[in-house]
């Protein structure tokens, strides 16, 4: 949490008064929330000083040899034999439901045009 407070402290957008707070908010999945209220003199610097400061603290991060672990996941797609032609659309095998092109409905015999 130091880590943080530290890049809004550097940071030249972030205002002194009131000075930036860390919080750890919750538990995530496989994670810690943690929550860094700043305020800035001027609203259309909200993007840049958010920008600069997440950068800042991935860069700090980095430097402390903390390791943020992205969620993985695995997916595995198995046909039925070995002649058989998997076609995956909406996330269900072709021929049971309605496949997508595009933005237009495709059912099994009726392609869209």
């Amino acid at each position: 949490m130091a880590s943080i407070r530290e890049a809004a402290e550097e940071n030249t957008r972030v205002l002194d008064d009131p000075e930036p707070r860390v919080h750890f908010e919750q538990f995530g999945d496989s994670s810690l929330i943690l929550t860094l209220r700043a305020y800035i003199g001027n609203v259309s610097d909200r993007l840049p000083a958010t920008t600069e400061l997440h950068q800042a603290i991935d860069q700090k991060f980095r430097a402390a040899g903390i390791v943020i672990a992205f969620p993985q996941r695995d997916v595995h797609v198995f046909s039925r034999d070995d002649d058989a032609e998997l076609s995956i659309a909406n996330g269900q095998e072709r021929g049971k439901e309605q496949a997508w092109t595009g933005d237009k409905a495709e059912e099994e015999g009726n392609p869209a045009e």
